[in-house]
């Protein structure tokens, strides 16, 4: 009784440890019932899930009995177990931590998705499988076939490509883009064979497809036949079929609905098979624009490989790098060099060094070349929008045309534009073209010095070169500078490898070569013409100076112009030596410049410099008689002077002749006799100063001409006697018929004071005579009118501005009156 109470007390405890924990401090309880906790289809359900239970509860095919001695299992299936407290103790902990790892914790849920997972799975695949084997054309038996041969022929088109370059070839650019749409044009009538076995490869798989599926295609009765609606349907080729069915029966009957949408079923199948190998085409084409492209772009960048270094291309490289590379080359005789792909070539226009065609030409060639391509791919049209297959894009069903709604198919076209590598691809051609003509372009600037001089050159006056004067540096310079430049221009390589480019300058040297030659032709015509004309001068000039020299004088003027000479040819004859140096430049410039020049010429070069020699031998001569000839100057030199004296006196005595100091005397022969003596007068002077410029200049004693002067100076005086006269009078003719208003009183007091000085000077220096005091008397008369005349404008001055009755007083008034009687009593 005691033991089912403290069952009843201890009745669904689970915890192991505490139930051995009662057991152990609990002597009295003796032992408990056990029994599992959960069913056996619990997942909670191992072999230490024990509850205590009391007698009426237990399992009586599986409990156990717990108490201090052990634990007794009992099993109706099984033999009983027993096992000490202690160990059962420790197995519980170890069971306890074993089901603490993840991998005995989780398992039942893992097991539980795995299963679950599994079945999952199957059913999936079992869809896919079902899904594929209604839909996959590749597992068709009657689409496969066609399906592997046009992606066959999809994989050999794809081999063949569009552009063609010969490696070993150079290209100009029209014979690139001639080449290029020449292999298009073969290419494109591969192509569209390639459509055409495509579009009979697909019908044929098309038509076995649907007699499998228990329709006889729509155009079995009417191929090869014209009929509304199937446009191009034709076809010699028909793949075989495993159905024997007469399909050159009549059409069937009107088929039932679920015929009609089994029908359209297959149809829009098919059509999506049709669609698939455009993909196949599409996509096909893609890759031959693609690899195409791709194939130029390679070829571009393989022959930037060959592009020479700046060093290489401004000709700076070292002469031992060359010698090396040469080495090398014979080493590397296995890896021939490529010649450049294309061929522009220099246009020399006097403000700018241009290409052609040049780069705006080559990017457009190559886009147009590069848009061939795209249109040769692109002119494969579609298969599904084909007429050709309307027999199951548009199938009859019931007599009735189906609606045709297929679309165009995929766009190669805008493939193209979507697609990022091509575009890549296409601007690196761009790129590729760049760095060519980069590298043109610094071969072009080595070309600036001759584009230079053929600027100059061209803009260079030669008319205004022949009529200039030039000295021997504008010979030497301009020599030096065009046979430089004609030797460079003789230097430049016609044709030259740039990389990509290969530079033709053919026309740019046909061009340069005769720009300096022109120039030089003037130089050379210009150059001999002006040294015989310095050897004629200079030999003619040291000719005549050798003449003077020896000649013996006789007369004064021969001596003075001897003497003269001699000074005049020691200054000369070391500028005339400088001249002939000069000259001597000139013929070496032409013997170094082989200046076309007649042989004549150099003969007459030769004797110039004796004639230098004979010059300064007979200025030497004349110097050591020098002193003789002076002597004998000055004997010549007197009996001239003596002579002159002779001349002195007998004009003298002429000019004494009493007309010309007689009043009643007629002007006219007075004036032309003073004219005349003065003109001799003057003559003597002439000679009397020559004579005395000779003594200065010979640094002798110069001769004083005292009886000369003092003749010429009477006879001045004379002169303007008569002059004084006669302008005196025309003076008076003048003033006297003016009106009076009109007279300038300033101007004639200034005149008649300087008359009145004239006359005292004539007084003083002629001796008495009548015509002197006739002038004088003129000239006072004169001035007495001149005094009136201011009498009369200061009280017309008064009456103007006061009147008559308005004078201060009557003084001024007697005054004005007298003033008046004065000018009517002498009117002149």
């Amino acid at each position: 009784m005691f033991l089912f109470l403290v069952g009843d007390t201890y009745e669904g405890l689970k915890d192991p440890h505490k139930i051995i924990k009662i057991i152990k401090e609990n002597p009295k309880v003796g032992f408990l019932y056990l029994s599992p906790a959960v069913p056996k289809s619990s997942v909670n359900s191992h072999y230490y899930n024990l509850k205590v239970v009391n007698h009426e509860h237990v399992n009586k095919q599986d409990h156990c009995t717990i108490s201090k001695q052990g634990v007794t299992r009992m099993r109706s299936d099984d033999e009983t177990e027993f096992i000490t407290l202690d160990r059962w103790q420790q197995e519980v902990n170890y069971f306890q931590k074993l089901t603490k790892i993840p991998v005995f914790s989780l398992f039942r849920k893992w097991k539980a998705f795995s299963v679950w997972r599994k079945n999952v799975r199957t059913k999936k695949i079992q869809n896919c499988k079902k899904s594929l084997n209604s839909n996959l054309f590749i597992v068709n038996a009657s689409l496969r076939p066609a399906l592997l041969n046009v992606r066959e022929m999809c994989h050999r088109i794809s081999e063949m490509g569009l552009c063609q370059i010969d490696k070993d070839h150079t290209y100009a650019l029209n014979e690139f883009k001639e080449a290029q749409f020449n292999q298009l044009n073969d290419v494109a009538g591969r192509l569209q064979d390639f459509r055409e076995l495509v579009k009979e490869v697909v019908r044929s798989a098309c038509r076995t497809a649907l007699l499998e599926a228990g329709f006889t295609p729509d155009d079995y009765y009417y191929d090869g036949v014209e009929s509304p609606g199937f446009y191009g349907t034709a076809s010699s080729y028909l793949m075989q079929s495993n159905y024997d069915m007469d399909i050159y029966g009549e059409a069937p009957d009107k088929m039932n609905y679920t015929d009609q949408a089994n029908k359209r079923a297959e149809c829009k199948r098919l059509m999506c098979f049709i669609r698939l190998a455009d993909y196949l085409i599409v996509n096909t084409m893609h890759v031959l624009a693609v690899n195409s492209v791709s194939t130029l772009l390679n070829y571009l960048t393989e022959q930037l490989a060959n592009t020479p270094t700046l060093a290489q291309i401004q000709g700076n490289e070292p002469e031992v790098e060359k010698v090396k590379e040469e080495e090398d080359k014979e080493e590397e005789d296995e890896v021939p060099k490529l010649p450049p792909l294309f061929i522009t070539e220099f246009v020399l226009e006097p403000t700018q060094l241009l290409f052609a065609p040049d780069l705006d030409d080559f990017q457009e060639g190559l886009q147009e070349v590069i848009k061939r391509f795209q249109d040769a791919v692109l002119s494969v049209q579609n298969l599904v929008p084909d007429a050709y297959f309307d027999a199951f894009t548009r199938p009859i069903i019931n007599n009735k045309f189906e609606e045709k709604n297929v679309g165009d198919g995929p766009s190669l076209s805008t493939m193209f534009e979507d697609d990022k590598h091509l575009q890549t691809i296409i601007y690196n051609i761009r790129d590729a073209i760049n760095a060519a003509f980069n590298a043109a372009n610094q071969y072009a600037d080595t070309f600036e010095p001759f584009r230079e001089f053929y600027r100059e050159n061209e803009h260079k006056d030669l008319d205004g070169v022949k009529r200039e004067e030039h000295e021997v540096s504008f010979f030497a310079e301009h020599l030096e500078k065009y046979h430089k430049q004609h030797k460079m221009g003789e230097s430049i390589v016609e044709k030259r490898p740039i990389g990509m480019l290969l530079v033709d300058v053919v026309k740019m040297r046909s061009l340069l070569i005769p720009s300096p030659l022109r120039c030089l032709d003037v130089i050379n015509n210009l150059l001999p013409v002006k040294a015989r004309k310095e050897v004629d001068r200079l030999i003619a000039e040291l000719q005549d100076g050798q003449f003077k020299l020896e000649i013996a004088p006789t007369t004064t003027i021969e001596f003075v112009k001897n003497l003269n000479f001699l000074d005049e040819i020691q200054v000369r004859i070391d500028p005339l030596e400088k001249e002939a140096m000069v000259v001597k430049e000139m013929y070496e410039l032409i013997e170094q410049y082989d200046v076309p020049t007649p042989p004549e010429d150099f003969a007459v070069y030769q004797t110039l410099g004796p004639s230098i020699t004979n010059v300064r031998n007979a200025i030497d001569k004349a110097l050591t008689e020098r002193d003789a000839n002076i002597d004998k100057f000055c004997n010549h030199l007197d009996k001239d002077i003596a002579e002159l004296a002779k001349d002195v006196k007998e004009v003298k005595r002429e000019a004494q002749n009493p007309m010309i100091l007689d009043a009643n005397a007629e002007k006219e022969k007075v004036k032309g006799l003073l004219k005349k003596l003065l003109n001799q007068m003057d003559e003597l002077q002439k000679s009397a100063f020559t004579y005395k410029s000779y003594q200065k200049n010979f640094k002798v004693e110069v001769t004083k001409f005292d009886a000369l002067e003092e003749a010429h100076a009477e006879l001045k005086l004379k002169e303007q006697l008569w002059n004084d006269l006669d302008e005196w009078d025309n003076l008076l003719q003048e003033w006297t018929e003016s009106p009076f208003d009109q007279l300038n009183p300033e101007e004639m007091n200034t005149i008649t004071t300087k008359y009145s000085k004239s006359v005292l000077q004539l007084e003083k220096g002629l001796p008495p005579n009548g015509v002197v005091p006739k002038l004088k008397e003129k000239v006072e008369v004169m001035r007495e009118r001149v005094c009136l005349y201011f009498y009369i404008l200061c009280l017309d001055l008064f009456s103007r501005n006061y009147g008559f009755t308005s004078f201060p007083n009557w003084k001024f008034q007697c005054c004005y009156i007298n003033c008046i009687l004065l000018y009517e009593a002498f009117p002149y």
